[in-house]
């Protein structure tokens, strides 16, 4: 404000009549604050459905891949089962507040895809409380550890080749959306149609967020 005062005297004083003087003024913009719109805000409560979940063990042959994946998914509100079980590595684990382990998927879909990438150094349920949260409204989300940039690995040293990994990522992102996309489109399975094949989204967060 300082600045436009100081520009709107400068220009007043080196006029030489009144119209040219009128006509250096700076003009002034008001613009009204707009208020977000709420339907597009992110849920902050659970939504109507139960929540799934399932683990699926997958390789990528065209590079010698092996994946593991996990896969969030509506179930009936009344679902019954056993909780889902996180577990990082054999007697370190915790059960899940909200989802349940192989129920079946609700009859309600298909439904939007969302593949979730994890961080550098993080695993493919880090996010759970966010991919439990979308399964909840309506969404499939699967998410798969990125081989050789996971924490397991971190914890055990391993080398990092940051190029490798950058490179790795998109393609186990692309290659779970085909795996997704088969597992929903065959005639059977836990995941029978279960995705819509016209909406699917990728999310991540920090290095899963950059691809």
């Amino acid at each position: 404000m300082a600045t436009l005062l100081a520009v709107a005297l400068l220009a007043g004083a080196c006029s030489d009549g009144d119209d040219d003087a009128a006509a250096e003024q700076p003009t002034t913009t008001t613009t009204e604050a707009v208020a977000p719109d709420a339907s597009l805000a992110p849920p902050a409560e659970p939504g109507p459905h139960a929540v799934g979940r399932t683990t699926l063990e997958l390789d990528d042959g065209s590079r010698s891949r092996p994946l593991v994946a996990d896969v969030w998914y509506p179930a009936d509100a009344d679902a019954v089962g056993d909780p889902s079980i996180y577990q990082f590595i054999p007697g370190i684990e915790f059960a899940s507040e909200s989802a349940l382990a192989e129920v079946p998927v609700a009859a309600d879909g298909p439904y939007p895809l969302v593949i979730y990438s994890h961080g550098s150094g993080g695993l493919r349920y880090v996010a759970s409380f966010f991919t439990e949260l979308l399964a909840s409204h309506g969404f499939v989300v699967a998410s798969v550890d990125h081989v050789g940039n996971t924490a397991v690995e971190l914890v055990a040293g391993g080398d990092v080749d940051r190029d490798q990994i950058a490179y790795d990522r998109v393609l186990d992102v692309e290659f779970l959306i085909d795996q997704m996309l088969a597992a929903s489109s065959a005639g059977e399975g836990l995941l029978s149609g279960s995705v819509d094949p016209e909406r699917i989204g990728v999310s991540g967060a920090s290095g899963g967020g950059n691809q």
